[in-house]
């Protein structure tokens, strides 16, 4: 008998973690429908609920496991081999057992094209037929949600200030998100669906319930659902990034105990409204952002050219 996989790749920033919650949440309606949804667990690092699959599965088929970011942060970098043969153990469990299963984890399209060619081999292994889809989010908004969680996580990120000081140089990874999307469709061709994440927003039960009723084929109305906003305020980004210029939460490949989190202020400063770049932190990644939205479009047919760009006043002004 042949069984579904769903391999959702996010992408980033497109409500993956509210979709992976909301499945463990429902993991026993799931299984009503012979559905399994993994919780993986890390002994080394103490961790028993790993929903987020693009961490074992990172660590498991990335060509440098020790120098993935969780594992640094979960400080297992040193006992790589005993964490991912429990991976390994627990994944291949899950093949072998489930009748159907999903694997979402939006890390997963991080790796590299043979990485990823690597993981859908396992799976196919186990006798699966696998479903691959990912969300799509405009890249001025996808940029800045990706810049504040980077912040929030402790990396300094030049182009923002409370000065609008010009950055001496832009890591452009930050932007060309294009590029994983070409490199997914290179490895997977026509295996894989894109779908715009601001039409899944428009879904009654939002992109959580989008994906469950385009991509699993259940109707959303039976999960339970939960809300989960972990946005950051303007200033509480930008505050952070000031922090981090000073102490980044990893200093040469290890966790730095200098790194302080400004998460327990947010509430405070909600009054700056949302992170936004300003006119003219914009204006130096304007021309990349133009190119990428034609780029979507080319690879897609999502079509974000006439997108609305909002902006937040600088501070003081």
């Amino acid at each position: 008998m042949v069984k579904n996989c769903f391999l959702h790749l996010g992408l980033h920033k497109t409500g993956s973690s509210s979709f992976q919650r909301i499945c463990q949440k429902n993991i026993n309606l799931l299984k009503s429908f012979y559905i399994t949804y993994p919780i993986f667990t890390c002994a080394e690092a103490n961790k028993n609920s790993i929903n987020n699959h693009s961490i074992p599965i990172s660590s498991l088929f990335s060509k440098k496991p020790e120098a993935y970011n969780k594992n640094i942060r979960w400080n297992v970098s040193d006992r790589i081999k005993q964490v991912n043969k429990s991976y390994l153990e627990q994944l291949e469990k899950y093949l072998e057992e489930s009748n159907n299963i999903i694997l979402s984890g939006e890390g997963i399209s991080m790796l590299h094209e043979q990485s990823l060619k690597d993981l859908v081999e396992k799976i196919k292994s186990y006798n699966f037929k696998v479903q691959i889809i990912a969300l799509l989010r405009n890249p001025y908004d996808n940029f800045c949600s990706s810049i504040q969680e980077l912040i929030k996580d402790g990396k300094y990120i030049d182009l923002i200030s409370f000065n609008e000081t010009p950055p001496n140089g832009l890591n452009k990874k930050y932007v060309l998100r294009s590029k994983i999307i070409e490199k997914l469709k290179l490895t997977f061709n026509k295996n894989i669906q894109f779908y715009s994440f601001e039409n899944a927003c428009k879904h009654n039960h939002g992109p959580a319930g989008f994906l469950i009723d385009k991509y699993l084929k259940l109707d959303p109305s039976l999960f339970e659902y939960s809300r989960y906003n972990e946005s950051q305020f303007n200033l509480t980004v930008r505050l952070q990034n000031e922090q981090n210029k000073l102490n980044p939460a990893i200093l040469n490949k290890k966790l730095n105990p200098k790194f302080i989190s400004l998460r327990q202020l947010n509430k405070y400063l909600s009054f700056s409204g949302k992170f936004l770049l300003t006119k003219k932190e914009f204006k130096i990644i304007e021309e990349i952002i133009y190119k990428e939205n034609n780029k979507y479009f080319e690879l897609t047919g999502i079509n974000y050219k006439d997108e609305l760009i909002k902006f937040s006043e600088p501070i003081g002004e």
